[in-house]
């Protein structure tokens, strides 16, 4: 039942403006949140992250430059784009200073990256480049579509693009500095990890299930959901009165990956799949038949196979990830070093 343990819900349908990309925005890493900033002494950290005013009221008019960036201009209009779209999302409009000020450093960070990226002569991967363009734009019906979404917040495809180079031109920077010699973790340094933290390392409790699928699709009226119900029901009758679960689950189950095995869909945790699912099977003893249980698919009717322990997890099983997450946290911590030291030998001034 693949769909089952993939699904995530509906995506958002909205373009963002990618005005600062996700690596940008963790290097900001602003600290301190709606703290008034205390300033630092000299002997400080001089490529630290500032801590971010989220208390002083943003100047009324906001000027036309935020800030600048070895006298590189940011405007304002960039900022707003920013901060508006999280303001969109879940922050309240008291919210604005702090938000407005930690959307001028993730573009001041960018800033940096990107002039430095100039001075290395790096350029945007051209085929990433329009990828991610068609990406964005696929979802609008035609160009005149998307040109009203953009105009609607003030842009242009042309600027959406500009905005994409930049982007990508500072993960081609990023990328560069995460591949330098030494970041990658050795088999040693992952054994002594996982050595120190080996209650960390365990495998939560399994099961082994199969389920009888009755699809319920997107927007199915009342009474024929209801209709669907009444098949489910049935199907656990004829269970109750000996009918193999197996041999059912070939002839009426509806999930097509899972019905030629007889339901088998193998072993599960939780988090793998729909809540209501888990919590039905994990209730079960082995042998157990569930009721109808209802989830974004339908109406299910599982039984457990088997029940698997938890257990403690060897070396072995997780060495290549482990080197992977150590190896990403070197990369990241590498990167955030490099960004401190553009910090530290930059001329910035901000204006908001």
């Amino acid at each position: 039942m693949r769909a089952l343990s993939s699904w995530r819900g509906p995506a958002s349908g909205r373009a963002r403006l990618f005005l600062a990309g996700g690596a940008v925005l963790a290097l900001a890493a602003c600290s301190g949140g709606d703290r008034t900033p205390v300033p630092a002494p000299a002997s400080a950290n001089p490529g630290a992250p500032p801590e971010i005013d989220g208390r002083t009221p943003l100047p009324s008019p906001l000027p036309d430059i935020a800030a600048r960036v070895n006298g590189q201009a940011i405007g304002t209009r960039a900022v707003r784009l920013l901060a508006e779209e999280t303001l969109e999302k879940d922050k309240p409009r008291d919210q604005e200073p702090l938000v407005y000020r930690r959307a001028l450093q993730q573009l001041v960070v960018r800033e940096l990256l990107f002039q430095e990226a100039m001075r290395r002569h790096l350029t945007a991967d051209e085929a990433r480049l329009e990828k991610a363009y068609n990406e964005a734009r696929v979802q609008y019906r035609d160009e005149a579509a998307w040109a009203a979404m953009l105009a609607q917040k003030g842009v242009d495809p042309q600027f959406f693009r500009t905005e994409l180079r930049v982007q990508h031109t500072v993960k081609a920077l990023l990328e560069q500095v995460a591949r330098e010699p030494g970041v990658e973790a050795s088999d040693q340094e992952a054994l002594a990890f996982f050595e120190s933290h080996s209650s960390s390392f365990q495998e939560g409790q399994k099961v082994r299930a199969a389920h009888i699928l009755i699809r319920v699709p997107p927007e199915t009226p009342a009474d024929r959901k209801e209709a669907l119900r009444k098949k489910a029901e049935a199907l656990r009758v004829r269970l109750k009165k000996g009918e193999d679960f197996a041999a059912l689950a070939r002839s009426s189950s509806e999930d097509a990956d899972s019905a030629p095995r007889g339901g088998d869909l193998g072993e599960l945790r939780p988090g793998q799949v729909a809540e209501p699912f888990v919590r039905a099977a994990f209730a079960l003893a082995p042998g157990q038949v569930s009721g109808v249980v209802e989830t974004a698919y339908g109406f299910h009717l599982v039984k457990v196979l088997e029940r698997l322990p938890a257990r403690p997890l060897a070396f072995a099983e997780v060495k290549d990830q482990l080197k992977r997450q150590l190896t990403l946290k070197k990369e990241q911590e590498r990167q955030q070093a490099f960004v401190n030291s553009l910090r530290a030998k930059a001329k910035i001034e901000t204006f908001l």
